[in-house]
Formats: structure tokens, sequence, C-alpha cells
């Protein structure tokens, strides 16, 4: 996840000295973020994440369901149960 919004914040020109913060991720596009979601979301089921990629996270969540879902709740997860679903599906 880190490798994605580190990306991310290059492109955009961003100085990525030391953990990304809230302004940082207005930098970064929303397809970006979703991917960065999924990779949180896939992640976290794998492992317990640390303080560091758990706010991350979170600030990733935050930034995805305003800007991507304008900030409603219920359209954010109706994206990531299509998401979980893709993700779950037998690949051919």
């Amino acid at each position: 996840m880190r490798i994605v919004l580190a990306l991310a914040m290059l492109q955009a020109g961003v100085a990525a000295a030391g953990p990304p913060q809230r302004q940082h991720l207005a930098a970064v596009d929303i397809p970006t973020l979703e991917r960065a979601f999924i990779e949180c979301d896939h992640r976290s089921m794998q492992t317990m994440l640390s303080a560091a990629e758990a706010a991350i996270c979170s600030m990733v969540f935050e930034d995805l369901k305003q800007r991507g879902f304008e900030g409603d709740f219920g359209k954010f997860m109706a994206w990531w149960r299509i998401q979980r679903g893709r993700a779950a599906a037998p690949q051919p």
C-alpha cells in the first residue's frame, strides 16, 4: 500500500519524505486511492496492521469516501461490496 501511495505522490510532485499526511492525499487521483484502499483491505485481512499502516489506511478511506463518493458512506459500501465480490470470484 505504501508503494501505491508513494508512486502516486511522486507522480503528483509531492515530496514523499516521511509518512503521507492527509493533505498529500489531495494530490492522489481517485483510481489510485481505490487501489490503495483495496490493498489496505486485503492486507488487513492477512495480518494485523501496524499503527502507522492503520493510520494511512484510515486516511485513504476518508479521502476516498469524501472525494470518490461525495461523503456518502452507503455509496462507498456499495462500491466496496462489488470490489470484494470481484476479489472472491474465481479467476479463469
